[in-house]
């Protein structure tokens, strides 16, 4: 409707940038994460606040962020500062092949003393790790991170990465579902609301 959920005042100069409202609708009616972000509060679509029951294409991070097998560890390393994740998916040509974290970076780069500008991404990556079709629900994820201890899992569809599930992700959801049962609650007029 073009309404805005909440209202915002500045308390000093702003730049307001402005979105197309083509280009609003289109994010809207193909990106999950921005229709949940812009729809709080107004119901647009059935509120699903348990995250076990979430498809996993609605929890993930995309596109993926990537690096090549063959790139510096000092190169992935940037990318990711750069970026401000924790984790590339390493992709060789179109196939996905490894990811690369910050653990990987502190427990097998830095401890071990081995030279990032001339090392390689695949002598330090996790070969092959574990992953999930977008399909697949939330509590997959909690499962598998949980019994795998990992904090990153990436969301495939064959051999080709599509997205990454981290703990940032799940935690940002959380959030949200939290947001919004207060909300709900301080907007009720009756105990059975």
């Amino acid at each position: 409707d073009g309404l805005a959920a909440k209202t915002a005042r500045s308390l000093s100069d702003t730049h307001l940038l402005l979105l197309p409202a083509d280009e609003f609708k289109r994010l809207f009616e193909e990106q999950p994460v921005y229709r949940r972000f812009f729809a709080r509060g107004r119901h647009a679509e059935p509120r699903r606040s348990d995250m076990a029951v979430q498809k996993v294409a609605d929890l993930m991070s995309s596109p993926p962020i990537t690096c090549s097998p063959q790139d510096t560890i000092r190169h992935a390393a940037r990318l990711m500062r750069d970026r401000r994740i924790s984790s590339l998916g390493v992709v060789d040509d179109g196939r996905f092949v490894g990811i690369l974290t910050t653990r990987d970076l502190s427990t097998r780069v830095l401890a071990e003393g081995i030279d990032p500008d001339t090392t390689p991404v695949c002598a330090v990556m996790t070969c092959d790790p574990i992953g999930l079709p977008a399909e697949a629900l939330g509590s997959d994820v909690l499962n598998l991170m949980f019994e795998k201890h990992i904090g990153h899992l990436p969301v495939v569809d064959g051999d080709t990465l599509v997205g990454m599930v981290t703990q940032t992700n799940l935690t940002r959801f959380q959030a949200v579902s939290s947001t919004q049962i207060i909300q709900d609650i301080a907007e009720a007029e009756t105990a059975r609301d």
